[in-house]
C-alpha cells in the first residue's frame, strides 16, 4: 500500500520532532540541574563559566598542597616531641654528671673508693647518653646519632673550631670547664 504523505501528517512528523528535541534540552537542563545540586559545587566544566573554573582549579589545587603542608607539619611536630623528650632526658644526665664531676672535684675530702664509684656512675651516665644518642629515631630514621647533616646557613664557618676527645679519655680535656664526652666532636663559636 502507498504511503500517502498530507500537509497533516507533515505537520504532525514536524511538531513531533520539535517536541523531542524540546524534550531533550529539558532533560539535559534537568541533568545539569540534578548534578549541580548533588554535588554542591556550582562550577564543573569550563563551559558553566570559564573564569571560575580557572580560579576554582587554583584553589583546588592550593587545598591538596595546604593540606600536604599541614600533613608535613604533623610530622615534624611529633619529629620534634621526640627528640625534645630524649634531649631532656640527656640534660638530666648532664646536670647529673655535672654533680658527679663537681662532688669529685673536691679532692681533699673524697677517698679514692668514693672516687672510683663516682667514675663508675660517671661512666654510667655517658653510657645511658650514648645509649640514647644511638636509640632515638623517629619513622627507623636515627636522630642524635650524628648521621644527620646539620646546616649552618647564616653563620661564618670560620668562627667554628672543632675539638675532639679520644675514647680513652675521661674528662682530660686541658680547660675544659664540664666533662667532654669521649665519641663526640664539640664545636665552640669564637
Amino acid at each position: 500500500m502507498p504511503v500517502s504523505v498530507s500537509p497533516t501528517n507533515l505537520l504532525v512528523s514536524i511538531s513531533s520532532l520539535r517536541g523531542q528535541q524540546a524534550l531533550q534540552r529539558a532533560d539535559s537542563a534537568l541533568a545539569v540541574s540534578i548534578r549541580n545540586l548533588s554535588s554542591g559545587i556550582r562550577i564543573h566544566t569550563a563551559k558553566d563559566d570559564p573564569i571560575g573554573f580557572i580560579a576554582s582549579t587554583a584553589m583546588r589545587n592550593d587545598i591538596v598542597s595546604l593540606s600536604q603542608a599541614v600533613a608535613n607539619c604533623e610530622r615534624n611536630t611529633s619529629l620534634i616531641a621526640t627528640v625534645d623528650s630524649a634531649l631532656s632526658h640527656v640534660n638530666n644526665l648532664l646536670n647529673d654528671l655535672r654533680g658527679l664531676v663537681t662532688q669529685a672535684a673536691s679532692t681533699g675530702t673524697e677517698t679514692p673508693e668514693t672516687l672510683a664509684s663516682l667514675q663508675m656512675q660517671a661512666d654510667a651516665i655517658v653510657e645511658t647518653i650514648n645509649f640514647i644518642s644511638a636509640s632515638t629515631s623517629f619513622q627507623g630514621q636515627k636522630l642524635l646519632d650524628g648521621s644527620l647533616d646539620f646546616d649552618t646557613f647564616g653563620l661564618d664557618s670560620s668562627k667554628i673550631s672543632f675539638l675532639t676527645a679520644p675514647a680513652d679519655k675521661k674528662f682530660t680535656e686541658p680547660g675544659a670547664a664540664a666533662p667532654v664526652l669521649p665519641h663526640r666532636a664539640l664545636f665552640v663559636l669564637c
